[in-house]
């Protein structure tokens, strides 16, 4: 026996004519505040959009791979983290505030 689906429940309360006209004014200009945001909360807001996937492999010699193997074992950390780190912060202090979230430039 199929079951029929419920009919949809109209809001409780309706949406009043100035809200709906001014939520998307609203969004943008929460969205343009990421232009003010600090280097860690910009960091921290690009980190949660989307799945992560591999970029690009990062050539080195030997020395540099002892410098980040050493470094990471000092810090704690994988060499993986150490590296994103290192390489996102310093691009976020350079050119975070230039480059809006991808969000923004669609």
């Amino acid at each position: 026996m199929v079951k029929k689906r419920e009919p949809q429940r109209a809001r409780t309360e309706p949406i009043s004519d100035e809200d709906y006209l001014e939520a998307p004014a609203r969004k943008w200009e929460q969205e343009a505040d990421a232009a003010l945001m600090s280097v860690e909360e910009r960091l921290e807001y690009r980190e949660k959009q989307g799945p992560k996937r591999s970029l690009m492999p990062v050539y080195g010699n030997e020395e540099h791979k002892n410098l980040i193997d050493k470094a990471a074992k000092a810090a704690g950390v994988s060499k993986q983290k150490l590296l994103r780190d290192v390489l996102y912060e310093g691009l976020e202090q350079r050119y975070g505030k230039d480059i809006p979230f991808l969000k923004q430039q669609a």
